[in-house]
């Protein structure tokens, strides 16, 4: 090969490609866009989410028992109400809860 087709194959790759193939500008946006959005809701579900860890080696509760039913951990809810069920806390009562 000569070492003007191996700098014409070099060419193909990278952004400076967008400025001969043009049609290729919005399927990088959105891709882009795509990947600034997953990256964003990974920063923010380790934030805000109880039940998201990063250290697998804590001897504390798990997550799932530190959730609090009372708050809404959805992005939107609409007309739900959470309450205890007596049933249930005697059940949780009875069989010896490591929480309580």
């Amino acid at each position: 090969m000569s070492a003007h087709n191996i700098a014409g194959k070099q060419k193909l790759f990278g952004l400076g490609v967008l400025k001969t193939k043009y049609e290729l500008m919005p399927l990088v946006g959105c891709l882009a866009l795509a990947c600034g959005l997953a990256g964003a809701y990974s920063v923010y579900a380790i934030y805000q989410k109880p039940d998201v860890r990063l250290n697998k080696k804590s001897k504390e509760l798990p997550p799932w028992e530190e959730v609090n039913p009372q708050q809404s951990q959805k992005l939107m809810t609409i007309n739900q109400k959470w309450e205890r069920i007596p049933e249930l806390e005697k059940l949780r009562h009875e069989i010896g809860s490591y929480k309580y």
